[in-house]
């Protein structure tokens, strides 16, 4: 093992070494060290003394004693505890508390006077912290008089279950904040639960001490207790400094050599940009930090602890060094990112003078790893060794001072550089150790009693007194439900056994969710379902209802016999004249009419593939489609002007084709399940349209589950509006006809005249609509009273877009409950897989709705990079496997090989890779993120657009429509709002909308109004026709004069304290410069002035004077005494921005 880690880990078993004129010291901090941590000492005696021998003798020269004053600067770390700890939840998320079992006749007297000795000793038990007139924070020293300390004591021998009383009591007080400015700063109890047992309890803030002072008190106080109860003098070691001389000595070193060479290095370290941890979180990330938590504990079993144990002694390396790299793994698979950092406090206590030292020591170090591909555990633990030791080599440079010279960018929301902390305790030999009933017991996990959290998560390992390895997880309950923490310890713990036994294999490759056989919709009965083609059951709902209407369009009605018949006309005729065969492809080359429907019936009744190429393609487009599909017969009308190449093509007009009203009889099926039913083309990366070849498996599964599962009830009058080139017409067509519904065609005409195609849909009692979202949304834009008195829907189908509740679609549903709305999902290569239903009652309102479950017959993998599958909640890309599946692309093999893979869970099956990110719920549903290949990054962050879009439409109801897009400004990807309304929007009152609501990096700052979202011919937003921005669609930030008494003297504040000269109502105190030492100023100014206190969290979330004015003018800020909180956004030096950490 390298020697400063044996060092270290000696002083975490409770051993200090130094050297005394090169002869070895061995200092105990804490009673019983253990037998084999002495024997360690003794073999690695000589390697100790030269590697101490080795280090610079300025890294050790002795630390001066500050010379006496009424107060001492507080240290870079404690301003930013401090600045923090004004509010309450983040202060109490601040507390340090401990407790020890007590067995035997325990003196209460005795054991406060022991905890006054220890405050007398440790000057800093006894500071506190005050502002002087320069608004800079101080240490005071105070008097043990001063200081009024007193243990307090409860006997609850005579209560029912007092150990419960007991941790209500603890409880109790981890909720209760310190007084940072009059002490004391720490608590402590003697609890008595039965005769003769007790609980020590004591509490500290973080700001006096460390992690590694608790060992150090708790071991003081016992033996000066066991000392005054037998009346002797205790013996402790003499303390040649204090904090205070610490502070002093560690703010004169900043610009040293030493600390000039860190810096360096852990700029170079940080010089690409940061990675971002993106954990699945519940909800949107609060705009401003917040300090609520829970953590949960407990245990690797024994089978795991002994692996860590054995694999670190066989890498000599430490217990750190593994957990640390083991978490970087599983934050890998967890988010799809493997670039991460996580924190990590260092005890920076290797200066001889703070041995046996109580205080805040500490230095956080942000340590960067990633996890590469081809990394197995071994090369990746290499990595990461190395990598603490450069960063061990460097541990002096403060965190503070390195965010202040990274100079993030500022994000209230989060820490800056990261989100997760690795905390490995030292083992703690004065606590009592929980005894096990059986192994099963050390996978319960239990509540601990804090109610904070510091970080998003702080994960805390410890080497426990039976050979155990603890894990406690402290997270933040506004981003994580506990039922997801239960998850991630679950994985964490079978991610660390994994690696540790095989630690030579791919990490990659690895899965971790035994049994995994993707997702299913177990709830449906397969049973029911047909080996049939759909044709069967279009001819046995004919027999049913033969007189029916089946199709309208315009003026013409063609009944279930007519209709069936013409079709059967059309397939005879295709069979006879023409040859056709099955999986022969045969082009439909139409205007919307009764036709498009007679023709799809006719091709597939054939036996052929029914391949639809629109009339309003360029004539390129479909000579491609033609050529690509070898196709030679095409179904038209004599209307269509077709100027193609002519050899070998066969244009067969509909219109004039001599329909018979004699029966003609079903032609017989002649199709396997397997061969193809249709062609749809589909935009393609190369420019020109690739061909999807769909089979009749796809199509019977898919119909048969509209009839059975859908909910949809049969017999039902449906609009089919969207163009038949596009997949989802197969699917209106052979549903309604069925399951005894009637088609309606929507004229060409009315597509985009949503006022015309409303008085259709009324006059028509039409029940069932099936748009692509975003006509849906332009559709109920357009819709009226008369619409909302007269419609007879039942119910709405959104497909081919993220479905997002909102505006006028949102108002119907809440008017008329009974109408379900369902949110389908495919792409064209599976067509619809799954589906979500709603009944719009208000409770029951999604604004962003789920895509559901899969279709009967039909499995969903959600996958990472490396083809394993993630856990509930967990970002992955959709894969789609079962009946759905397409064949391929047309004459493209290698794309076909590439979408179309083989199941890495199960080699017999084949997989459709939709490159969609998804993850699934607590409930089983699937929730759709959108494309992986568009996905929105701003400053590193992964933007979903929908959720920008979902708090722009509740700013206002005038808001028809909305689309959030991100385009390429100066070269950097920015947001922008294109909406339609009749109202131009103030832009300025949008962005202070969403700043309340957002992190500001979701926070858009182009608008760009339009009189419609432009769509596609298939009803979808066409995202290339959106127009570019321009200057005026931004959000300027001209010079805005005062334009009242309260915003002219907040503006004189913010100049006189930013040396600036012309502070403008609309500019932002952080752009300007503002950070925590000027908040500190500007709040006591304010103050003053106003007679307000106000809150810390009101400077961050009212950043522009004119908002700060208009809340003071408004009397929303506290009159009277001082409420500061600061949960926003933090930092450190007093001389730096505000950062949390």
């Amino acid at each position: 093992m390298e020697t400063i880690f044996l060092i270290k880990e000696l002083r975490e078993k409770g051993v200090a070494v130094k050297l005394v004129e090169d002869q070895l010291e061995v200092s105990l901090l804490k009673e019983n060290v253990e037998d084999e941590v002495v024997e360690i000492v003794r073999n690695n005696k000589e390697q100790i003394i030269n590697y101490l021998q080795s280090i610079s003798i300025n890294k050790f020269k002795e630390i001066p004693k500050a010379k006496e004053s009424n107060s001492y600067p507080a240290s870079n770390a404690q301003f930013r505890i401090w600045f923090e700890s004004q509010s309450t939840s983040a202060s109490i998320a601040y507390h340090i508390p401990f407790e020890v079992k007590l067995v035997g006749d325990y003196d209460k007297n005795v054991l406060e006077e022991a905890i006054r000795y220890a405050i007398n000793r440790h000057e800093i038990l006894r500071t506190v912290f005050r502002l002087n007139s320069e608004k800079e924070l101080q240490q005071h020293i105070l008097s043990a008089k001063e200081l009024n300390f007193n243990l307090d004591y409860k006997d609850f021998t005579e209560v029912e279950n007092s150990l419960h009383k007991v941790n209500e009591y603890i409880k109790e007080d981890l909720n209760i904040s310190f007084d940072l400015e009059n002490g004391p700063l720490l608590r402590a109890a003697l609890l008595k639960y039965e005769n003769n047992s007790y609980y020590f309890y004591c509490n500290l803030h973080h700001i006096i001490c460390d992690a590694w002072s608790i060992p150090i008190l708790k071991s003081e106080i016992l033996t000066v207790y066991t000392a005054l109860k037998a009346n002797k003098l205790p013996e402790l070691p003499e303390l040649r400094i204090q904090y205070k001389d610490f502070t002093l000595w560690s703010l004169e070193n900043l610009e040293g050599e030493s600390f000039l060479k860190q810096k360096a290095y852990w700029l170079d370290k940080l010089s690409t940009e940061t990675p971002v941890l993106e954990l699945p979180i519940k909800s949107n990330r609060p705009p401003v930090k917040t300090y609520h938590g829970q953590t949960l504990k407990t245990y690797f079993n024994k089978n795991i602890s002994s692996a860590v144990n054995a694999y670190q002694k066989s890498k000599e390396g430490s217990l750190y060094m593994v957990m640390l790299s083991t978490l970087h793994v599983m934050l890998a698979k967890y988010t799809g990112n493997n670039d991460s950092i996580i924190g990590s406090p260092f005890a920076a206590r290797e200066h001889m003078d703070l041995n046996n030292q109580i205080g805040f020591y500490t230095n956080t170090l942000a340590i960067r790893n990633r996890v590469e591909k081809s990394d197995s555990f071994d090369t990746f633990f290499a990595g990461v060794k190395q990598s603490i030791l450069e960063a061990h080599n460097n541990q002096q440079f403060p965190f503070e001072e390195l965010v202040k010279e990274l100079k993030l960018k500022k994000d209230p929301s989060r820490n800056p550089l990261f989100d997760v902390m690795l905390v490995v305790l030292p083992k703690d030999g004065a606590k009592n150790e929980e005894q096990f009933d059986s192994e099963e017991s050390l996978e319960t996990i239990t509540v601990e009693k804090s109610t904070t959290s510091k970080f998003d998560l702080l994960i805390y390992i410890e080497e426990t007194e039976n050979e155990l390895l603890s894990l406690k997880v402290e997270y933040n309950t506004d981003l994580f439900e506990e039922k997801f923490i239960r998850q991630f310890i679950g994985h964490y713990k079978k991610i660390v056994e994994l690696l540790l036994t095989k630690p030579q294999e791919s990490i990659s490759g690895f899965n971790y969710l035994e049994g995994h056989i993707g997702i299913q919709n177990l709830d449906l009965d397969i049973n029911k379902y047909k080996k049939d083609t759909v044709i069967a059951f279009l001819e046995k709902q004919v027999i049913a209802t033969p007189d029916a209407i089946a199709l309208h369009y315009e003026d013409v009605k063609i009944s279930y016999l007519q209709l069936n018949n013409y079709s059967n006309q059309i397939a005879k005729m295709l069979r006879d004249e023409y040859n056709v065969l099955p999986n022969t492809n045969i082009g439909v080359l139409l205007d919307r009419s009764q036709y498009n429907v007679i023709a799809m019936l006719g091709v597939i009744k054939s036996g052929a593939c029914y391949v639809p190429i629109d009339s309003k393609y360029q004539e390129s487009q479909r000579e491609y489609i033609i050529a690509d599909a070898e196709i030679t017969n095409i179904l038209t009308t004599s209307n269509i002007k077709y100027s193609g190449r002519t050899e070998h093509i066969n244009l067969i007009s509909l219109d004039e084709f001599q329909y018979s009203d004699e029966l003609v009889e079903n032609p017989v099926i002649v199709n396997e399940l397997d061969d193809s039913s249709f062609i749809i083309y589909t935009s393609g990366s190369t420019g020109n349209p690739k061909g999807v070849i769909q089979t009749h498996r796809m199509l019977s599964n898919l119909i048969q589950w509209n009839i059975y599962d859908s909910g949809i009830s049969s017999g039902l009058r449906h609009l089919q509006y969207t163009s038949f080139s596009f997949d989802v017409s197969l699917q209106d067509v052979w549903f309604v006809l069925s399951s005894g519904g009637v088609l309606y065609v929507t004229p060409e005409s009315m597509k985009l005249d949503f006022s015309a195609l409303s008085t259709y849909i009324i006059e028509n009692k039409i029940e069932v609509l099936c748009f692509p979202f975003s006509a849906m949304t332009s559709f109920f834009d357009h819709t009226d009273t008369e619409f909302f008195k007269k419609n007879q829907l039942k119910d709405i189908i959104s497909s081919g877009e993220q479905l997002i509740i909102s505006g006028a679609l949102e108002r119907f549903l809440l008017e008329f409950p009974h109408v379900k709305l369902h949110n389908h999902y495919g792409p064209s290569e599976t067509h619809v897989v799954t589906s979500f239903t709603i009944s719009a009652n208000t409770s029951d309102i999604i604004h962003y709705m789920p895509i559901g479950k899969p279709l009967a017959n039909t499995t969903l993998y959600i996958l990472d990079s490396n083809l394993q599958p993630v856990p509930n909640k967990v970002i992955g890309e959709i894969y789609i496997g079962g009946e759905n599946v397409a064949k391929g692309y047309v004459k493209l093999p290698e794309l076909t090989q590439t979408r179309f893979i083989s199941n890495p869970l199960d080699r017999d099956q084949k997989l459709y890779k939709t490159g969609d990110l998804a993850y699934m719920d607590y409930s089983g549903n699937i929730i759709y993120l959108g494309r992986n290949d568009t996905q929105v990054k701003i400053r590193g962050f992964r933007i979903e657009p929908e959720e920008i879009e979902i708090q722009i439409q509740m700013f206002s109801n005038s808001i028809e429509h909305t689309v959030v897009e991100a385009k390429k400004i100066n070269g950097e990807n920015a947001l922008v709002v294109y909406y339609v309304s009749d109202n131009e929007l103030d832009k300025k009152e949008v962005v202070r909308f969403l700043n309340s609501r957002l992190p500001d990096y979701m926070v858009p700052n182009f608008y760009v109004k339009l009189d419609n979202i432009p769509l596609t011919p298939n009803g979808k937003v066409n995202r290339k026709a959106l127009p570019d921005v321009t200057p005026e669609n931004s959000i300027s930030r001209e010079y805005v004069a005062p334009t009242n008494e309260t915003e002219a003297k907040l503006a004189a504040i913010w100049q006189e304290l930013l040396g600036i000269e012309k502070v403008g109502i609309e500019d932002n105190f952080f752009e300007l410069g503002g950070h925590s030492l000027y908040i500190v100023r500007m709040i006591y100014k304010i103050n003053e002035i106003f007679e307000i206190k106000i809150n810390m969290k009101d400077v961050f979330t009212l950043q522009s004077i004119r908002e700060l004015a208009k809340a003071i003018d408004d009397e929303i800020l506290f009159k009277g005494g001082v409420n500061v909180s600061i949960t926003e956004e933090t930092t450190t030096n007093q001389n730096s921005e505000v950062w949390e950490i």
